[in-house]
């Protein structure tokens, strides 16, 4: 009588035992389905790429972005000519950014002698600029600095620009778009608002 209690016992304690643990294991399944890291992880979407590319230059003390797809061309007088001290007006750098019928560059001009921009454009740009058409006095704005916006209508590339001039410390900075009007499309002011200088240039 008692071997068959205690075997009666044995046996519903494993029926329990077992019964316990497919339960809890059920458990811990839905749980951690229903819960809302694992759902997250199962069923994020692939995260959409940035519509801007970043381009930093250290050697000249600025960065931008710019669309992506765009493919970018660089060229720099250190590694090209390997001057060592390059003259007045002399051009130290210089990037372009193309895109389908859309272009913007990035020139990085020597201005040693920390000339005027008005001054230094009739030195060193006349020969690209019309005189006429420089303003006398500032017209546009850039990082809190006064900057000079000329369009101008024929080029040697056989399409129209706006060339915006400004200054800082020892280089006169020329952003370049090829735009068919002095009014800069969106993506243009868009590449412009994001052209910062580095700390400490």
């Amino acid at each position: 009588m008692k071997k068959s209690f205690l075997f009666f016992l044995s046996a519903a304690a494993f029926i329990f035992l077992a019964v316990f643990l497919i339960f809890s294991r059920k458990f811990e399944r839905t749980n951690l389905v229903s819960s809302p890291s694992f759902l997250k992880s199962f069923f994020a979407p692939t995260p959409t790429p940035s519509p801007w590319l970043a381009y930093s230059n250290l050697n000249y003390g600025y960065f931008l972005n710019y669309p992506r797809g765009w493919q970018k061309t660089e060229w720099d007088i250190q590694g090209a000519a390997k001057l060592q001290r390059p003259q007045e007006g002399m051009i130290l750098q210089q990037v372009k950014f193309e895109g389908k019928e859309r272009s913007f560059q990035v020139v990085v001009w020597l201005n040693r002698q920390k000339a005027a921009i008005t001054q230094w454009l009739r030195w060193y740009r006349h020969e690209d600029l019309e005189l006429k058409k420089i303003p006398q006095k500032s017209n546009y704005q850039i990082l809190d600095k006064e900057a000079f916006l000329i369009f101008q209508e024929k080029t040697p590339w056989g399409y129209p620009v706006v060339r915006i001039f400004f200054s800082h410390q020892d280089k006169m900075f020329e952003l370049v778009a090829q735009n068919p009007s002095r009014d800069l499309e969106k993506t243009y002011q868009e590449i412009i608002q994001s052209f910062r200088l580095t700390e400490g240039q």
